[in-house]
């Protein structure tokens, strides 16, 4: 049995998206969700802090009330911990720590590393060297009814100026995607983890259980397209996420709890699939560290003896 699951796994995680996409959001939306899965599960307790200049403390998960699209670049330093809760093998084999170093940046700049990386090389750095790169896409700027050629008039104009639009269409999320995932597969770092996640699910009006299909639907298929032609070189998944998630009116009608920028009903703010794709790069994280830290003769012993994290909730 390994002896060092304590030992804080350290990485960093870049997030990229265009402005208002939702990134804060789903950070945010991750911390609440926390509280859902403590309140359902009784063998592990998932517990996340952020370092600060007085120590570390407890993230509160605080609405997402009026926040600002972020101007400038920000790195936070977190502390994640699946804490566990029953004293046997396997829970003691899967409980881990994860030191975070999240990095996030304005939406202009980081769409605009993938056009010039000259003109926005600090942007272009950190994505560059993080291994673990959530890439955020804004579902309500991209409906499945939406006009597929509202762009076709603008496709001459100076590619920087899709950066400083707070919502993309389709050609222009194509066209980003495209030079994101070039710059990505340009890079020495070839086992990159990217998770895509699509934000704002809750008001598309889709359900089910594949995000994948999701992501055609409401990305259309030549992104779908794309992004599948590079599960070749990277570690590729896609999310299906509602920061906002959902409220029962007054009526017993189920509604998207998101209303003009803010949470609807804050006493019953809970998050949808927010938590996901962290849960997904750490478990990736913890199954990998198993791996090397094994010989030979317990490596599969031990990896049978791992128990995953909670899956992922349908957005519906």
């Amino acid at each position: 049995m390994l002896s060092n699951a304590l030992e804080p796994e350290e990485t960093s995680i870049a997030v990229w998206g265009p402005t208002n996409s939702g990134k804060d959001w789903l950070f945010r939306g991750f911390a609440k969700e926390l509280e859902f899965y403590n309140s359902r599960y009784d063998d592990f307790l998932f517990d996340l802090y952020e370092d600060t200049e007085d120590g570390p403390r407890p993230v509160l998960a605080a609405p997402p009330h009026d926040i600002a699209p972020t101007s400038r670049e920000k790195d936070y330093v977190y502390h994640f911990r699946r804490k566990v809760l029953k004293q046997d093998e396997a829970h003691l084999l899967s409980s881990h720590l994860h030191k975070i170093n999240f990095h996030n940046n304005a939406g202009e700049n980081l769409l605009g590393a993938t056009i010039s990386q000259s003109r926005y090389e600090s942007a272009v750095i950190p994505i560059l060297r993080s291994k673990y790169l959530l890439i955020v896409l804004d579902g309500a700027r991209s409906t499945p009814d939406a006009n597929t050629t509202d762009n076709e008039n603008n496709l001459d104009r100076d590619q920087l100026d899709i950066a400083k639009r707070p919502g993309l269409g389709k050609e222009d999320y194509l066209r980003v995607l495209t030079m994101l995932m070039q710059l990505l597969s340009d890079s020495s770092m070839t086992d990159r983890q990217l998770a895509i996640c699509m934000t704002k699910m809750d008001t598309t009006g889709l359900g089910g259980s594949n995000p994948w299909s999701q992501l055609e639907i409401v990305f259309g298929q030549r992104i779908h397209k794309l992004i599948s032609r590079f599960r070749t070189t990277f570690n590729i998944e896609v999310f299906a996420t509602s920061a906002a998630g959902y409220y029962f009116d007054s009526n017993g009608i189920r509604k998207s709890n998101f209303d003009g920028g803010q949470i609807a009903d804050i006493d019953n703010w809970n998050p949808v699939n927010c938590a996901a794709p962290f849960f997904w790069i750490f478990q990736t994280m913890e199954i990998e560290k198993i791996r090397i830290s094994s010989n030979f003769f317990n490596r599969d012993y031990n990896l049978g003896k791992y128990l995953k994290y909670p899956p992922r909730r349908n957005i519906s």
